[in-house]
């Protein structure tokens, strides 16, 4: 009983200091405040005052320098009335799945502790989660805009924790320009958020955006496993975008089919690696355990398509 309870009060503190230290700052709340205020302005003030007022708290988000940027922030501004539920709804699921999801992370990973700044904007339709740098230091974002549009109605947890995986990653993997480094930080992060989220749906592990992903590349797995197998340290920024960029068209396989390829070499491997395991390998192993993972599959000799 007393073992049971110490526990329960261990993860209480943790959680606890947990939020003390990376309370999630909602901006949503300051977009809609000046939405409200500034509703009877011109465009062109508008815009000037939206950038003047926050464009200094989120430099390089909020104050954009061209001509498409301010139309973004001008449409934001003209579609807030009608987007105003939806998104205020993804906000605040948002909110609760974060705090959640520093519970699950603390379980899942006893060396994670959160220190990255998290804030919960509307992204001008940015991104739904992901990480940016303010005044160079790296910080999370989640976007509620976004959210809102492709999570409707869907559990917004296999976001946060992949994006929390990314966050606590960067603590032993850096990035590197070889194809090899985004497919392993991508596919480990999607295997981390299907292994701590069984339930999610290709949907919410965004393994359907644009398109679905699964079926097009299991059809294709053993030519597009040889195809990275044989790329493994390329540059090449057209290859690279074709494992990994959603705006990718042509070729046979489907675009961000590099998520789902990483996290299926990410699952061979951990059946051997616990999730943490996984997480804290060194760079310097990383690669030949991928190209060993892929060659599990069968040799792929000179194959390349």
């Amino acid at each position: 009983m007393m073992g049971r309870l110490l526990a329960f009060l261990m993860l209480a503190m943790f959680t606890a200091g947990a939020a003390r230290a990376q309370a999630m700052r909602d901006m949503v709340a300051d977009f809609d405040a000046f939405a409200a205020r500034t509703a009877g302005m011109a465009e062109g003030a508008r815009v000037a005052a939206f950038k003047r007022t926050l464009g200094p708290i989120l430099p390089g988000i909020y104050d954009p320098t061209s001509s498409a940027g301010d139309r973004a922030v001008a449409r934001a501004l003209a579609q807030w009335p009608v987007k105003r539920g939806a998104i205020l709804d993804a906000r605040d699921r948002a909110r609760a799945a974060y705090r959640t999801g520093l519970v699950r992370f603390g379980r899942a990973f006893p060396g994670f502790r959160p220190t990255m700044p998290v804030y919960l904007i509307h992204s001008l339709g940015q991104m739904d989660g992901g990480t940016r740098e303010i005044r160079g230091r790296a910080v999370l974002m989640f976007g509620a805009d976004v959210i809102a549009d492709i999570h409707a109605g869907e559990a917004i947890a296999p976001l946060v924790d992949h994006e929390l995986f990314h966050t606590y990653h960067q603590r032993f993997f850096a990035d590197c320009p070889q194809l090899w480094c985004p497919l392993w930080a991508e596919g480990l992060a999607t295997y981390v958020t299907v292994s701590m989220n069984p339930n999610a749906t290709d949907s919410e592990l965004l393994l359907d955006y644009p398109a679905p992903i699964r079926a097009a590349t299991d059809a294709r797995m053993r030519q597009a496993l040889c195809h990275a197998r044989a790329n493994l340290d390329t540059t090449d920024e057209t290859l690279l975008s074709s494992f990994t960029d959603g705006s990718h068209k042509g070729g046979p396989y489907p675009a961000r089919f590099g998520y789902y390829l990483g996290y299926r070499i990410a699952e061979h491997m951990g059946r051997d690696l616990t999730l943490d395991q996984l997480a804290r390998l060194k760079p310097a192993e990383v690669r030949d355990r991928i190209a060993r993972a892929i060659d599990s599959y069968g040799r792929c000799g000179n194959a390349t398509d």
